[in-house]
């Protein structure tokens, strides 16, 4: 089970290295958005400041949307999912490798994002402990909610318009958590256990275990 999702997160980490997606197209995309929150909000350095937090999570979540979407597609593309059934991969060896994969990814991108967001809206960044723990955890729920979706809405004609219908409404919990943890770290009174975190935590962790065990019948529909 493990080589088998090794080599499914080995094989869409070298297709994205080799496209570079996100590198020339999401990356680019998340941090024009940034500048234009930077002008709708009129350079503002205290209004910056406190909602740098939200912004953060609205634009990596939006930019993620093209990369799940992606990630799907490309198992759909030239009949790819039925090649690695054909090859006995469990499904869940596929959920947990494209989970993976899909983590690294995001995970550049939110670097991104937070580099620009300090570098454009001055932001205190705080608790370093706990921006991380809270970053990595939600970034699982989003990757697990993102690939079960991903997978229903792949197979429809409309699938990466109604993407975001789907993912959206579930997702907010875990990003007003996260937020919630952002702002908590940059006023310096928040740690580990905050209480916003244990809720990310709970809400990622039932996301991974129901993702886990859907992502099989969502591939077969």
């Amino acid at each position: 089970m493990i080589s088998q999702a090794l080599a499914v997160a080995k094989k869409d980490i070298l297709i994205e290295y080799r496209a570079k997606v996100a590198l020339n197209q999401v990356i680019p995309f998340a941090l024009a958005v940034l500048l234009l929150f930077g002008f709708a909000l009129d350079t503002q350095a205290k209004v910056l400041v406190e909602v740098a937090p939200g912004i953060f999570w609205v634009v990596v979540l939006f930019s993620s949307l093209y990369l799940i979407s992606r990630s799907m597609r490309l198992e759909r593309d030239n009949g790819a999912i039925d090649g690695l059934a054909l090859l006995g991969i469990d499904p869940l060896a596929i959920f947990f490798g494209k989970l993976l994969a899909l983590f690294v990814a995001m995970s550049l991108l939110e670097i991104a994002v937070a580099v620009g967001i300090l570098v454009l809206f001055s932001a205190n960044l705080g608790s370093l402990a706990l921006l991380a723990v809270s970053a990595v955890v939600a970034t699982l729920g989003i990757c697990s909610v993102g690939l079960v979706y991903g997978a229903l809405a792949s197979g429809e004609r409309v699938g990466e318009s109604l993407l975001p219908l789907l993912v959206l409404p579930l997702l907010a919990p875990v990003l007003i958590a996260a937020t919630k943890c952002w702002s908590d770290a940059s006023a310096s009174h928040g740690g580990i256990y905050d209480p916003w975190l244990k809720l990310v935590v709970l809400f990622s962790v039932v996301f991974l275990v129901v993702g886990a065990v859907s992502f099989g019948a969502a591939l077969e529909d």
